[in-house]
C-alpha cells in the first residue's frame, strides 16, 4: 500500500494550493488523532537492553555456504548493529545436519573476530547420536573460542512427533530425558560452554522443560512469531503493525521471562521473525517490516528479554523446498554483495536507542501508536515513537528539562517498499557502511514538543541534561537543503553537522568523529560505543525515524524539513 502524497514529508504547516475557479474543490485535510507520551525517564526500569541484544538466526546447513565469512560487506553490516549474537539451528539442525566442516568453523570465525559477534551454536537433537554431538562441540569450541557463547540441542521438539522423529505419544514428559542426555554429550566435549534450551515454537513443553533445567541452563532459548501460519487472516500489514498482535507478543514474551527468572537465567528469542514460513510477499519483505521490527524489539526488551535471533537466509530462500524468504534482513546474491532489506533499518533504528535501562513510555490518546524509552548509563533518555496508522497523529511529547530537539528521519516511498527506505536520507552503502545524515533540529518549549507523525513513521528521540545554550556563532554553519518530493513543502535548510556511523565492533572502538557546532558538545552514543552525533549545549533531543522537523521558533511553529 503506498503512503498518501501528503504523506510523503511531515509538517505542521499546511500546504496551499492555489486554483482556477472552475478547478474541483481539494478534500479536505484529515484531522490529526490527538495523544500525549509521557517519558517515565526517572521512574524505575521494566526492562534492559543489553549491547549484544540484536542478533540473527540461520540455518544450521547454511553454515557451509561459504557465505559466513569476512569478506564481502555482510561483515559490516553486522558491525552497523553492535556486538550481537548469530544463532544456528532451525528446522535443518534435526532434519540432516551432523557436523560443521573445519573450513566453515574457521571461516566463522574468522568472522567473530571481524565482527565482535558471538555464536549459539546447536547440534542435531532429533536425530541424536551422542558420539558425533560430542565430537562435533569439542571441533565447534576449539574453532570458536571465546565466540562461542552457547550450545543447544534441536529445534522445536513439540513437532518431533509430526515429523516423524519421535513415535505417537510424544510429549512433555519425555522431553527433560532427552535434553539431558544431549547435555552429557555436550559436557563430554565442551565442558564450560553455557547449555542454552529448549528452543520450543511454543509454550506446552515449557514447564516440564523447566523443572528439569533448574542449574543445568545458562540460557533459556525460545521461539516466537508474531503470526503464525502463512494463511492467517492476520498476514497483512495492518494485521502485523495492530496493537493486538503488540499486546500479545507482550504477553507471551512476559510468561516466558517469568520463566527464565524463576530459572535464574536470561531469556533469548533465538528464533522469531513477523510471520512464520518465510515471510509473505509485499507485507514482510517492505517498508511495514521496518516499523514493526523497531516496535517489536523494544516490545521484547520490555517485557524481559534479554535478545533476539532474526531468522532467515541470506539465500531467495531460506529452506530447500520451502516457501520464498520474504523476511530477512540481509539478502545475499550468492556473489558477496548483500543487501540490507527494509527490515535491516527497523534494527537500525532501534540500535540508534543505545544500551541501557528500558523506562516507561505512556501513550494518552488515540490511534494505532507505539512508544517506548531507553535510559542510557551517560543519562540519556532515548524515546521510540511510531504512528502505524493511515491517518496523521499530532503527539504531546513530555520530555522534562530538554527544550530542544535534533531530528533523524527514516522514510520510504510507501509501506510496501522493498526498496527506497532511508535514515535522514541515507541509505546502506554498498561496501555495508551506514552514516545517517545531519540531523534537523526543533525547539520543546516548557519540556513537551508538539509533533505531527504523518501516516507510517518512527520517530527516536534522545534526551540530554539540559544546559545554557552556547552563544551564536559569529559565522553561521555551513547548511544543506534536502531535495523536496512531489507534493511535499519546500525543505528547512538543515546544520551541516556530520554523524558517525554505529558501526564499529566492539572489539575495536571507533573514535569520536570531529563535529562542527555552535559550543561544546554533549556526546550521544550508541549501543557499541560509537558516536552517534554531537549536541550543542543546551540541545534536549535527538529524534531518529519517521518525521523530520525543524524549528522555527520566531514563528513558534515546526516545520518539516
Amino acid at each position: 500500500m503506498a503512503l498518501p502524497k501528503s504523506a510523503s514529508l511531515l509538517s505542521a504547516v499546511a500546504l496551499v494550493l492555489l486554483t482556477a475557479p472552475t478547478a474541483a474543490a481539494a478534500p479536505p485535510k484529515a484531522t490529526p488523532a490527538e495523544a500525549t507520551v509521557t517519558i517515565g525517564a526517572d521512574q524505575a526500569a521494566i526492562g534492559t537492553l543489553p549491547a549484544d541484544f540484536l542478533g540473527f538466526s540461520y540455518e544450521s546447513t547454511h553454515l557451509e555456504s561459504g557465505e559466513f565469512d569476512a569478506q564481502g560487506s555482510y561483515p559490516q553490516l553486522l558491525k552497523n548493529l553492535g556486538p550481537g549474537v548469530l544463532r544456528f539451528g532451525g528446522n535443518t539442525v534435526d532434519k540432516d545436519f551432523k557436523t560443521s566442516s573445519p573450513e566453515a568453523l574457521a571461516a566463522l570465525r574468522r568472522l567473530t573476530d571481524a565482527t565482535g559477534w558471538r555464536v549459539i551454536y546447536s547440534e542435531n537433537g532429533a536425530r541424536f547420536d551422542a558420539a558425533a554431538v560430542t565430537k562435533d562441540v569439542a571441533a565447534v569450541s576449539a574453532a570458536l573460542g571465546p565466540a562461542l557463547t552457547a550450545l543447544a540441542c534441536g529445534n522445536e521438539p513439540s513437532s518431533w512427533q509430526s515429523k516423524g522423529y519421535r513415535p505417537a505419544g510424544y510429549g512433555s514428559d519425555d522431553l527433560p530425558a532427552d535434553a539431558q542426555r544431549c547435555l552429557d554429550a555436550v559436557r563430554k566435549g565442551a565442558p564450560q560452554v553455557p547449555f542454552a534450551g529448549p528452543d520450543l515454537a511454543s509454550t506446552g513443553m515449557l514447564p516440564a522443560y523447566a523443572a528439569w533445567a533448574k542449574g543445568k541452563i545458562g540460557l533459556l532459548d525460545q521461539h516466537y512469531y508474531a503470526i503464525s501460519g502463512c494463511r492467517s487472516k492476520d498476514a497483512t500489514a495492518a494485521g502485523l503493525l495492530s496493537r493486538e498482535r503488540a499486546s500479545a507478543a507482550a504477553s507471551t514474551i512476559g510468561k516466558l521471562s517469568a520463566t527464565a527468572a524463576g530459572l535464574g537465567v536470561p531469556l533469548r528469542l533465538s528464533e522469531t521473525n513477523s510471520i512464520s514460513c518465510g515471510g509473505i510477499a509485499g507485507v514482510t519483505d517492505g517498508y511495514a517490516s521496518a516499523l514493526w521490527m523497531a516496535d517489536f524489539l523494544l516490545t521484547a526488551a520490555e517485557h524481559g528479554a534479554a535478545g533476539v535471533n532474526i531468522h532467515g537466509g541470506l539465500s531467495g530462500t531460506y529452506l530447500t523446498g520451502a516457501l520464498g524468504n520474504a523476511y530477512s534482513p540481509i539478502l545475499s546474491d550468492g556473489k558477496r554483495h548483500y543487501t540490507a532489506a527494509p527490515s535491516y533499518y527497523g534494527m537500525l533504528l532501534a540500535h540508534q536507542l543505545g544500551t541501557g535501562k528500558v523506562v516507561p513510555a505512556k501513550i494518552s490518546g488515540g490511534g494505532n501508536l507505539a512508544a517506548h524509552a531507553v535510559r542510557n548509563a551517560d543519562g540519556t533518555t532515548r524515546v521510540l515513537l511510531e504512528n502505524l496508522d493511515g491517518a496523521p497523529a499530532t503527539l504531546g511529547v513530555q520530555v522534562g528539562s530538554a527544550t530542544r530537539v535534533s531530528v533523524l528521519t527514516m522514510t520510504a516511498p510507501g509501506l510496501d517498499a522493498k526498496t527506497g527506505v532511508t535514515i535522514q536520507g541515507a541509505s546502506v552503502a554498498a561496501d555495508g557502511s551506514f552514516t545517517p545524515g545531519a540531523p534537523d533540529h526543533a525547539d520543546c518549549p516548557g519540556g513537551t514538543c508538539r509533533i505531527t507523525l504523518a501516516p507510517y513513521t518512527a520517530v527516536v528521540l534522545g534526551t540530554v541534561t539540559a544546559a545554557t545554550p552556547a552563544p551564536a556563532p559569529a559565522t553561521p554553519a555551513p547548511t544543506r537543503t534536502a531535495t523536496p518530493t512531489p507534493s511535499a513543502t519546500p525543505s528547512a535548510s538543515r546544520p551541516e553537522t556530520p554523524t558517525a556511523a554505529p558501526s564499529p565492533s566492539a572489539s575495536t572502538p571507533h573514535p569520536a568523529s570531529a563535529h562542527p557546532s555552535t559550543g561544546p558538545e554533549l556526546a550521544s552514543t550508541g549501543a557499541d560505543g560509537t558516536e552517534l552525533m554531537a549536541l550543542t549545549a543546551g540541545t534536549g533531543l535527538i529524534l531518529i525515524g519517521g518525521a523530520v522537523f525543524a524549528s522555527q521558533r520566531r514563528r513558534g511553529t515546526h516545520r518539516r524539513a
